[in-house]
């Protein structure tokens, strides 16, 4: 294979410094005119050409550094509260790998809610422009929330975390609930269980477009009908219910659904459904398996799939920065969606069988 001519190369030949070429290749203004025809011509004869991936590396970096100057990004949410998502965790870890990952590239990431300014898009678009913010995170948008009625998208580069608020077509980032739901099917299988339930929130389900149960399904497809158990969805939306409630899976159900299909592990939230296990008298660990699909304890105590929510922020801010620097603004034609699977890990509520 031909050995690619280098600017190590290029400085040999012409006795200067690989410094002084790659001014000369940039037509830097600090070096003579004469000095830079010499070099690009010995260059030419040399069969010179740059490495595409350095130079837009290199561009990257230029790029970076002339934005870098603490700009600020907007990471604007529409919850019921001001701060009330930061009382779920997925909802608080985007904002910290929000956050983190601006910092990191010399960002200032501020936080606006959209009810502030009583949701005209009008006049949030006008405050932006005035701050000079080019950049917008949207996340924790409350589903079938409202607003941004006349907002100018074609002012900032934008992206949303999660699936809402879905009236814009925007490109977003989010986890991969369907891949989560798989890995730990596929993890309390090759720890020897075989009749798999899950117990779902309906809201849950329902807000990450049935992400959950589509995995699960998917799942069950290639096992034996006399090992498959339906899932258990229950509703637990409740007029004048606290915000961010999340109400355990009632003991009757639970206990109906677990005579009729007699499964030997879990795959649901521990906060809905240990206390229920608990109040049926079951022990987790010893008389049915258990994974967690979002674990938060990470002791070992718990099996399950953690998830990557700050990565989800850190990728967002590298979004909406590549769309600054790529002036690419307004909403999407094509909108796309990045998914971030998970991180499996063992715990005691999930012994191995086999």
């Amino acid at each position: 294979m031909e050995k690619r001519v280098t600017m190590a190369d290029i400085a040999k030949a012409a006795g200067v410094h690989k410094t002084t070429v790659s001014m000369a290749l940039r037509n830097h203004q600090n070096l003579p005119q004469h000095t830079v025809d010499r070099i690009k011509k010995i260059a030419e004869e040399l069969g010179y050409s740059p490495d595409p991936t350095l130079s837009a590396l290199n561009k990257y970096r230029h790029t970076s550094k002339e934005m870098a100057r603490g700009e600020t990004l907007a990471f604007l949410t529409n919850w019921q509260s001001e701060y009330g998502w930061k009382e779920l965790p997925a909802h608080d870890e985007f904002f910290r790998g929000a956050l983190d990952h601006a910092k990191q590239l010399g960002f200032h990431l501020d936080h606006f809610w959209l009810q502030s300014y009583r949701g005209n898009g009008k006049r949030l678009s006008d405050v932006f422009a005035s701050r000079g913010i080019r950049g917008i995170v949207m996340s924790s948008f409350f589903p079938n929330s409202m607003g941004l009625q006349g907002f100018d998208w074609d002012r900032f580069s934008s992206i949303k975390i999660d699936y809402f608020p879905k009236q814009f077509a925007m490109h977003s980032v989010t986890n991969d609930q369907q891949a989560i739901a798989q890995m730990a099917f596929q993890n309390v299988l090759d720890a020897g269980y075989e009749r798999v339930g899950i117990i779902l929130p309906e809201p849950w389900d329902e807000y990450v477009d049935r992400a959950w149960s589509t995995g699960f399904l998917a799942m069950q497809q290639n096992l034996p009908d006399k090992t498959k158990v339906p899932p258990l969805v229950y509703d637990y939306r409740i007029p004048g219910l606290k915000e961010n409630a999340l109400l355990p899976v009632p003991a009757e159900k639970m206990k109906g659904w677990m005579q009729s299909y007699q499964p030997d592990v879990i795959l649901s939230y521990s906060l809905i459904c240990l206390p229920t296990l608990e109040e049926l008298g079951l022990q987790v660990g010893v008389d049915i398996g258990f994974a967690d699909l979002f674990v938060i304890d990470t002791s070992g105590k718990t099996a399950g799939v953690i998830h990557e929510c700050q990565q989800v922020g850190r990728l967002a801010i590298e979004f909406v920065v590549g769309k600054i620097q790529q002036n690419i603004t307004g909403l999407a034609a094509y909108p796309s969606r990045t998914l971030v699977s998970g991180t499996w890990v063992d715990g005691d509520s999930l012994p191995i069988r086999r």
